[in-house]
């Protein structure tokens, strides 16, 4: 088992935030003593991601105290010739200045499912700051290829962040965070 700091996710969270980078075949009964290492007495966050298909790797973590907190889609499509859509009022334009404290306000608010605001052991509060801090970190360059913003009649909606992934061939553009406004939202 492999851990690394994750230094900015820890400087939001107050306290130690581990990522666990790698596992090796089962894990062995040695990670308990490696994480209780890695946390050194403190207070401590580990996370993992595993693919589905790992059932006996999630077994495993979850003896060592472990739980499953969500799990993700991925969806994967090749790029299509655009059809035409109906209009409305709504633009999409790279995010720049003027858009920053409302897309602040949206990255802020607009969560209820993700990971952090999923997990018992992560308040509302900071759920929603680490949110309103990832958007941030697109806003400061820190993070990320682009941050695009809805525009509703002039007025920012939503945001969508994107990263790139590298490849076979040209990169790949991955949505890594995507919030609307509560009231732009279909019901």
């Amino acid at each position: 088992m492999k851990l690394a700091v994750d230094s900015w996710l820890t400087s939001i969270v107050g306290h130690k935030v581990i990522k666990v980078t790698s596992i090796d075949d089962g894990v062995p009964v040695a990670a308990q003593d490696q994480m209780r290492e890695a946390a050194s007495g403190e207070k401590c966050l580990f996370f993992v991601k595993v693919p589905v298909a790992e059932v006996a790797t999630v077994r495993d973590l979850s003896a060592l105290g472990f739980y499953v907190v969500d799990v993700n889609i991925t969806f994967e499509r090749e790029p299509v010739a655009r059809t035409a859509v109906p209009a409305v009022d709504v633009s999409v334009c790279l995010a720049g200045p003027e858009h920053a404290a409302a897309v602040l306000d949206i990255a802020q608010s607009c969560f209820q499912f993700s990971r952090f605001h999923l997990d018992p052991g992560i308040e509302t509060p900071l759920a929603n700051a680490i949110k309103r801090e990832w958007i941030a970190s697109y806003i400061t360059k820190q993070r990320g290829e682009k941050l695009f913003v809805a525009l509703f009649n002039g007025r920012p909606v939503g945001f969508l962040a994107v990263l790139l992934a590298g490849g076979e061939g040209a990169p790949t553009g991955v949505i890594d965070l995507l919030g609307v406004t509560a009231d732009c939202r279909k019901a």
